[in-house]
């Protein structure tokens, strides 16, 4: 989280797009994470080549970046170890709301990448590269959609396009399960990845901007409360997937999380409109972007 909030700090013209460009590295795991692991699965005859082979580039990467990353001269801080005015209701209210975004959208992701490949290999009967690569398409339609969705998001509103973003993810999500072929399955799979990016992108930002003198602190907050929760997401699926199907999990699991996502994210402007006016009198004695009522979009 610390280096979300720099990349909000450093590009303040257009946060969304740089700060969905740094997350689109992330991405691109989703895609070389399950195609790598489906193709040593087939070669080798065993899961733990994957594991050797991707952990052993995680370690040469991480050297590289402690070798190689820049000195950064900090500016100048307001000194005050921890923002009391996180606790005010009206931010914790909204920080819970925004919990629930990120809780939701990552168990739609989670959900998706790690449980849609294994129904393509044991419910499909596709070869695990294949799976791996079809699942994989995930990934580079997040890797491209991030700055791109990022950049509509800095024009039209972070919460707007985030909407959307859950929303037709959870429809390509539904096509990605309908359609039996490999190519319209790999679109929908692509597309989702693409678009449904914007949620997440469009959450960051707009969290980031909406508590400017804590964004760390906000940014974390919501993070942490979704990895806790959104984990709950994949052992229900595998839960659903031993009684019943895989498929029927990724229906009842899966493509259900990614619209509430999506519904989550609406109560926002809810409490921003009901605040807008008690806010607007006080903005002379407490300006700035933590005031709900003033926040952008």
């Amino acid at each position: 989280m610390p280096i979300a909030a720099y990349t909000l700090e450093l590009f303040p013209e257009k946060p969304a797009f740089y700060l969905g460009l740094l997350i689109s590295g992330s991405a691109v795991g989703w895609f070389v994470g399950p195609a790598t692991a489906g193709w040593l699965l087939d070669l080798t005859g065993t899961w733990r080549a994957a594991f050797w082979v991707i952990g052993a580039a995680a370690l040469v990467v991480a050297v590289l970046q402690f070798s190689l990353w820049p000195k950064v001269t900090e500016g100048t801080r307001s000194g005050v170890f921890f923002q009391k005015s996180i606790l005010e209701p009206k931010n914790l209210l909204m920080l819970f709301l925004l919990s629930l975004v990120l809780t939701f959208q990552m168990s739609a992701e989670f959900g998706f990448t790690m449980w849609f490949p294994a129904f393509l290999r044991t419910e499909i009967a596709m070869s695990a590269t294949g799976a791996g690569l079809l699942t994989g398409c995930f990934g580079i339609g997040m890797a491209i959609g991030r700055p791109i969705m990022g950049h509509v998001a800095d024009r039209l509103g972070y919460r707007l396009i985030g909407i959307v973003g859950s929303a037709v993810m959870g429809l390509f999500f539904m096509l990605a399960l309908l359609f039996s072929n490999p190519l319209l399955r790999a679109t929908s799979v692509f597309s989702a990845g693409f678009i449904g990016s914007a949620a997440t992108g469009g959450l960051w930002t707009f969290t980031g901007l909406l508590f400017t003198s804590f964004k760390g602190l906000a940014l974390g907050v919501i993070v942490t409360f979704a990895y806790c929760l959104s984990s709950l997401g994949p052992i229900i699926i595998g839960y659903i997937g031993d009684h019943y199907s895989i498929a029927t999990a990724l229906w009842t699991v899966t493509v259900p999380c990614a619209f509430l996502a999506a519904l989550a994210f609406l109560p926002t402007f809810i409490l921003q409109g009901a605040r807008r006016g008690q806010q607007q009198s006080k903005s002379d004695e407490c300006p700035g972007p933590d005031i709900l009522g003033s926040s952008p979009n």
